[in-house]
């Protein structure tokens, strides 16, 4: 094949690639991981973009780049970075070649020879593992303690990608409601939305909760409510943090 690689294109392909694969819960290479959020697909794309922009010059004249170019820009990155960050990239051109349907014949091991298996095996929860810690946690909420609801939030916050920093600097004010249609079903329903700036990020960020996440967090604003008056409620945590065994004045949430 011959022709300018137009970069643009192959990006643009490789983002809706990993859109769907996280709408999809969709595994990144063996074993994982699963794209939950917003920083996952931006890490695998940056990486898919420095690669391109580096190394399609040297293949010009071809519209697809062969796996030697990726090889040895995994290579420089071994020489430089530290074997984690050398896997990240791994996956991410490996996942970049399976979108385009170009040739990938590189093994991990050639890449990372030491210590792969470690690295192969990292602590990353499978979409049913994850499943039953969300209903763990929402089982135990069913007594109506407010603590355990407060588990519930905090679950399906980080489910969404947030990280423990970002869930701490929220305020009720980052979240609103709007009518969204559920998935393939199309169904109308009470959309939570959180808006707030990532701590590493450094730029807005929205996340639109399902259904089942945007009951939960309805709930808790409700026992919120409860215990901060009008005007200070939008200004307050959304998880705050309690010194005593239980708020005063609290209302009973699951009346909500």
């Amino acid at each position: 094949m011959s022709g300018p690689l137009d970069v643009d294109a192959v990006l643009e392909r490789f983002k809706q690639f990993l859109e769907e694969g996280k709408n999809l819960g969709k595994p990144l290479g063996p074993r994982g991981p699963v794209i939950t959020s917003e920083s996952s697909l931006s890490k695998y794309y940056q990486v898919a973009r420095r690669f391109l922009v580096n190394m399609a010059p040297e293949y010009r004249g071809l519209d697809y780049l062969p796996d030697d170019a990726a090889r040895k820009h995994l290579s420089i990155l071994r020489r430089r970075c530290r074997p984690r960050t050398v896997l990240v990239a791994y996956l991410a051109l490996k996942n970049l070649y399976v979108c385009m349907g170009w040739p990938w014949s590189i093994e991990l091991r050639q890449i990372l020879p030491e210590g792969i298996e470690k690295l192969s095996d990292a602590a990353f929860l499978k979409r049913e593992e994850i499943e039953k810690v969300l209903q763990y946690v929402e089982e135990k909420a069913k007594t109506g303690d407010f603590i355990d609801l407060r588990n519930v939030v905090i679950a399906y916050l980080i489910f969404y990608g947030l990280r423990p920093a970002d869930v701490t600097r929220l305020r009720v004010e980052n979240v609103s409601f709007r009518k969204v249609r559920e998935g393939e079903t199309g169904e109308e329903y009470e959309a939570c939305v959180i808006q707030y700036m990532p701590c590493k990020k450094g730029r807005p960020t929205t996340k639109v909760l399902s259904r089942r996440a945007s009951i939960w967090l309805q709930r808790w604003l409700g026992f919120l409510e409860s215990i901060f008056n009008k005007d200070e409620l939008p200004f307050a945590p959304l998880i705050p943090s309690f010194r005593v065994a239980a708020p005063p004045n609290v209302k009973s949430w699951r009346s909500v």
